[in-house]
């Protein structure tokens, strides 16, 4: 016979990690992924609403510089006329431009799409093979245009992957976890953590705020055989605790609420600054000595550089990077470079060639072409193999639609056109 069941109460401990951000941290982050004068419009209610912070409004002007006659350039004010100004960067064809379009009108403002790419209204003659063609497209800029918030995850994962920010077991965690959106609620915590790393509004990317031509946020000079960095004064100024006001409180005062709080916020507020401002410095430096014959010579020079291989090199997290270079720029004896120029991808390993020398190489082949007979991709990447790299057609094709250099078969059409043309305008 089976004796009755028992209940007894019991006590137990059980432990959990959380990782935790305090207010000054998340601060300083966010001043950190402001660019210059977005960066003085924040701090301008900051100062405003905390007596104890000072600033000089004085600025000065070092040299005239290339960017200041374009300050005044308007640029895409919402996601659609940035998708459509994207879209022009990546597809040269206008019946590319067309699909694109019919995605980017099903777009949310998170850089979503609003409904699954399957249930989009198609017009006549337009398959569904053709639109997800597109959006794979989209998918590779940051995981733009994802039917949810999973497909997104995954095409930002593999492209931090590629960039070396992940390692093919981070990767591997990642995809899993994104095989559908149940998984991503009951995710591991491992899972979690690697999630929380991407964003879950790829229209950040866009940068709307910084579409409008700012000046740049960083100089770089010559110094010697290397390179000095420093702050843009035209658009950092400098913030200061008012001292006087802070010795002239007693010290009952200054343990007051309404006196402590803000004297701390403003405090915090300095070393938020503080840390943006030597993190920005050391990474100028440390791109500048890396890209030492790029900014001598121009972008082919520049040497295969990912943001996670810079993170490790200063000791910081690859999100500070990422936030570090969003939407600033630096001007150089160059002229105006963003600062994400300074990094371009790896595309053949033994010969190492990046795709910037990939670029400026399609550029030059393409304008030197013999016009009766243009060079196809094949014949392109003919050309490269020949050079010691080894590339893949797809690849060749993929950079030169970023260039907006049309395939051999039209490049002959627009030969014959313009030659044509000149043949009649003869007298």
């Amino acid at each position: 016979m089976l004796s009755p069941m028992v209940l007894r109460p019991s006590l137990g401990l059980q432990q959990r990690q959380r990782l935790g951000l305090t207010q000054e941290i998340k601060s300083s982050l966010q001043y950190l992924a402001l660019a210059g004068l977005r960066l003085e419009q924040t701090l301008q209610d900051v100062v405003d609403s905390n007596a104890f912070l000072t600033v000089s409004a004085t600025h000065s002007l070092h040299n005239e510089t290339d960017w200041i006659a374009r300050l005044g350039e308007p640029g895409p004010e919402t996601v659609p006329a940035a998708l459509r100004a994207l879209a022009r960067e990546l597809f040269w064809r206008a019946e590319d431009r067309a699909l694109a379009h019919i995605l980017i009108d099903e777009a949310r403002e998170s850089g979503l799409l609003a409904v699954p790419i399957a249930e989009i209204e198609r017009p006549q003659g337009v398959t569904l093979a053709q639109l997800q063609r597109i959006q794979e497209v989209f998918l590779t800029e940051g995981g733009l245009l994802a039917d949810d918030l999973a497909q997104s995850f995954a095409a930002q994962a593999r492209s931090r992957a590629a960039e070396g920010e992940l390692d093919a077991q981070e990767l591997a965690v990642i995809l899993k976890a994104c095989r559908s959106l149940t998984s991503l609620r009951a995710a591991h915590p491992d899972s979690l953590s690697l999630l929380a790393t991407l964003t879950p509004c790829p229209a950040d990317r866009l940068d709307l705020a910084e579409a409008v031509i700012l000046p740049p946020d960083l100089i770089l000079e010559p110094q010697g055989s290397g390179w000095i960095a420093r702050l843009n004064p035209l658009c950092h100024r400098s913030y200061a605790l008012d001292e006087e006001m802070v010795t002239g409180l007693s010290a009952t005062a200054l343990q007051q609420p309404q006196i402590a709080q803000p004297l701390k916020a403003a405090r915090a507020t300095l070393r938020a600054l503080d840390a943006r401002t030597h993190t920005l410095l050391r990474l100028a430096d440390y791109l500048a000595k890396r890209q030492d014959a790029a900014l001598r010579s121009g972008h082919a020079a520049l040497t295969p550089l990912t943001q996670g291989e810079v993170a490790q090199a200063l000791d910081l997290h690859p999100s500070t990077i990422s936030r570090a270079i969003a939407g600033k720029s630096i001007q150089t004896p160059r002229g105006l470079w963003p600062l994400k120029d300074f990094f371009t991808t790896l595309i053949d390993p033994d010969s190492q060639l990046s795709s910037a020398a990939l670029r400026a190489w399609l550029t030059k082949e393409i304008a030197e072409e013999n016009r009766a007979r243009p060079l196809s991709d094949a014949a392109l990447t003919q050309g490269l193999a020949t050079a010691g790299h080894r590339v893949a057609r797809r690849t060749v094709t993929k950079h030169r639609l970023r260039l907006a250099l049309p395939g051999a078969a039209t490049r002959a059409r627009v030969y014959a056109t313009s030659q044509f043309t000149n043949r009649k305008e003869k007298p």
